[in-house]
């Protein structure tokens, strides 16, 4: 483990820049390698000066973030305690079996997606993703500190550097603002939002297109067309919802979930195990995000990471059984 001098979250993976540790995130995010080669390659970069005017844009970036930070704080200190989250927030699913996973023939399958089925009860969601208004509002008015934007702004975007069990604090502490109890959805449950009743590869049919989502459009899926790479989130809602009014199901953020992470399906994927502190097992994540190839947004993808690691594509929406 080491803690990443960008964004001061500790991780397992990482990578080296001028002897320094930097997380994978934050060398995606930040352009120091993966970006600006991507960009050399398919937008046609070819001089240096080129490359130095994305560097600068880079350290832009970084600027706002102090900017961005600074008016966080600001708004932190003028917190009145209204809840920002009301009851227009959330979407009324309906009970249902469907089958969780995906078919061997599935472009971009990977081995851990076996095909089952699971029966689900009737349960609400949140139809988009936990922004940083709401989570500053939670930061605020249990001390906490402001986590880290990225520079891209505030508001309305979703958070990101959220580890597992800050998502947990902040269902825990939503939970006794609202009177519900909230929590983040089981891998089952997720997965069966996200499809909202359908069964292809994503929630949008067998393709994607970057009209649709927020991820990396210089990689395709099928037979669509490479589109724009945004670099960073857009704010919740920005893409068109899936049939069952819930927005970016597919990309922006990868979601926490509430389960353990099993390679093979074990009934895990129906649990919640966020009441078990010590348990230090990999959690699923699930739905892909800005910095995603589009085969990892598929409904049946799936990652883990420990839930004490965050990241700058880490969000999560929470759900509340009714």
């Amino acid at each position: 483990m080491f803690f990443c001098i960008e964004c001061e979250q500790k991780w397992s993976f990482g990578q080296q820049f001028d002897g320094r540790p930097v997380c994978i995130s934050c060398a995606t995010g930040n352009g120091l390698v993966e970006v600006l080669n991507k960009e050399r390659k398919h937008l046609d970069i070819r001089s240096k000066g080129d490359m130095l005017e994305n560097i600068e844009f880079q350290v832009l970036d970084l600027d706002k973030s102090e900017i961005s930070l600074v008016d966080a704080a600001r708004e932190y200190n003028d917190y009145s305690g209204d809840i920002k989250i009301t009851d227009a927030d959330w979407v009324d699913l309906p009970g249902g079996v469907y089958a969780m996973g995906s078919p061997v023939t599935e472009e971009g399958r990977i081995g851990d997606e076996s095909l089952h089925s699971i029966t689900i009860n009737r349960f609400k969601m949140m139809a988009k993703a936990v922004t940083f208004d709401q989570y500053d509002q939670f930061c605020k008015a249990t001390a906490r500190k402001l986590l880290f934007d990225k520079g891209w702004g505030r508001g309305a975007r979703p958070v990101i550097n959220v580890s597992y069990w800050d998502a947990v604090d902040f269902a825990e502490w939503l939970s006794t603002q609202i009177g519900w109890a909230c929590r983040m959805p089981t891998e089952a449950e997720w997965e069966y939002a996200c499809r909202a009743g359908g069964s292809s590869a994503f929630n949008t049919g067998e393709g994607i297109s970057c009209g649709q989502a927020n991820y990396d459009g210089m990689y395709i899926y099928g037979d669509a067309e490479r589109g724009i790479s945004r670099w960073k989130t857009m704010p919740v809602g920005s893409f068109p919802p899936n049939a069952w009014g819930l927005y970016d199901m597919h990309g922006n953020v990868n979601e926490w979930c509430a389960s353990e992470y099993a390679h093979g399906y074990s009934g895990l994927e129906m649990m919640d195990a966020s009441f078990d502190r010590e348990n230090d097992v990999p959690r699923s994540l699930r739905g892909g995000s800005w910095l995603s190839r589009p085969a990892f947004l598929r409904s049946a993808s799936r990652y883990r990471f420990r839930p004490d690691e965050s990241g700058h594509d880490w969000g999560f929406r929470l759900v509340c059984s009714v």
